[in-house]
């Protein structure tokens, strides 16, 4: 029971993601059914039709579970010495009722799916489609800071359910083609050539709403890069920079402003028709979902724009993050560790000595990372003695067990379950 309620942090960050992943994917993919592939009957793929759909109820599938799941481990850590779940308190709390509001529009959304598959033509079935799943973006914004503040609650409301709208049209839609790209032998890209407009239209309404949201939680250019809120804010911004990169080169490509000849599919029949577009667009949609869990961290860490002066000064963050310096290769040994810091507490203060060790294994780790990325690019350049590079996963996750947590096996001092009492150990262990 201990370990389970300390496991409820990270299953509430967990649930959220996958939460914010299911509405994206549901709303995108009932776009990409409505609109993109509506207007390119003819040249859409067989079955693209019942994929997008498909993916419309597993995305509102995903969101009612987490959403049940969320409210299942909030009533748990509501429990008092085993009693029986508050429900009646947890359900009259605005959390509860968000919950069920979500629940019930993904229900909904689920029921719309069933019902389009079955009439196509319908264009109230459609409209109830589309709307549902709309509505299912939105109420993603009831469990968003949004909701926590005093000044503005109902501007930040429609601002934050609007960016969430856009996001789900164009990460949904991002993975809504790249799977049907993935599962039909279509002939060249015309049909995605309509998703590339509606594409643009959820970009400019993602950087506005991002950009007045930015603004209420952050604020300041010393928020944004003193604060554990402001990093992460800022990481998404290079994402989203990344993913408009490929999706620039996307569009010019699908509309024949790019030669990629020397990537064309064996079948491909028009200028769109590239292998590059497609390898390009599965990448960009693990990229998006990537930035939507990042979205979900965010949610767990309190605004920027509230940290009033425990922020790092950028004195501190020049000398800390912005000095270059050679990787740290050495670490302390074990003993020196076990003098220096009480390993018996995984939760205790951390010392030079763990400091020096944590160090130790990320540098380490990122050279792995920067040698595999060395390696494959030697592999596409025809260097087939490197073709062996992914065996280096396998070493990096034999030196990844050994360095990470070292108060934990590797010394003896905590037995394997009682270490997964602390929530950082354990998401250590998940990620």
């Amino acid at each position: 029971m201990l370990l389970w309620r300390v496991v409820i942090p990270l299953m509430l960050l967990w649930l959220r993601a996958a939460g914010l992943v299911g509405h994206a994917v549901a709303l995108g993919s009932a776009v990409f059914a409505l609109v993109v592939l509506h207007r390119e009957p003819a040249q859409r793929p067989a079955r693209a039709l019942e994929h997008a759909l498909t993916l419309t109820g597993i995305g509102a599938l995903v969101v009612i579970l987490a959403q049940a799941g969320l409210l299942a481990a909030l009533a748990e850590a509501l429990t008092v010495d085993g009693a029986r779940w508050p429900l009646s308190a947890l359900l009259g709390s605005t959390v509860g009722t968000a919950g069920l509001a979500r629940i019930t529009v993904g229900l909904v959304t689920v029921s719309a799916v069933i019902a389009l598959r079955q009439a196509p033509a319908s264009r109230v079935r459609r409209a109830l489609l589309l709307g549902s799943s709309v509505l299912l973006a939105c109420t993603g914004a009831l469990a968003s800071h949004a909701m926590g503040r005093m000044d503005g609650q109902a501007s930040l409301l429609v601002v934050t359910a609007l960016h969430q709208v856009a996001v789900g049209v164009w990460v949904g839609g991002l993975v809504c083609a790249a799977i049907i790209a993935l599962r039909t032998d279509s002939v060249g890209n015309a049909w995605l050539r309509p998703f590339s407009t509606v594409a643009l239209a959820a970009v400019a309404g993602i950087a506005f709403t991002g950009l007045g949201l930015s603004l209420a939680y952050v604020g300041t250019a010393g928020a944004a890069l003193g604060t554990s809120y402001g990093a992460m804010v800022l990481t998404k911004i290079v994402l989203f920079a990344a993913l408009l990169a490929m999706g620039a080169l996307n569009h010019r490509a699908l509309h024949g402003r790019l030669t990629l000849a020397p990537w064309r599919a064996p079948r491909a029949a028009d200028a769109g028709g590239s292998l590059l577009v497609r390898r390009r667009l599965e990448v960009e949609a693990g990229l998006a979902v990537v930035t939507i869990l990042l979205a979900a961290s965010i949610g767990s860490a309190p605004p920027a724009a509230d940290a009033g002066f425990q922020r790092a000064t950028w004195s501190e963050i020049r000398a800390v993050v912005f000095t270059p310096k050679w990787p740290r290769l050495s670490s302390p040994t074990l003993t020196e560790l076990a003098a220096a810091s009480d390993l018996s507490d995984p939760n205790a203060p951390r010392t030079a000595e763990i400091t020096a060790w944590s160090e130790f294994g990320h540098n380490v780790a990122g050279l792995f990372v920067v040698a595999m990325g060395i390696l494959a690019t030697l592999e596409r350049l025809g260097v087939r003695w490197v073709r062996h590079w992914p065996l280096l996963i396998t070493v990096l996750a034999g030196f990844v067990a050994f360095s990470v947590d070292p108060e934990g096996w590797q010394t003896g001092t905590v037995g394997f379950w009682a270490h997964l009492l602390s929530p950082e150990v354990v998401q250590h262990r998940i990620l």
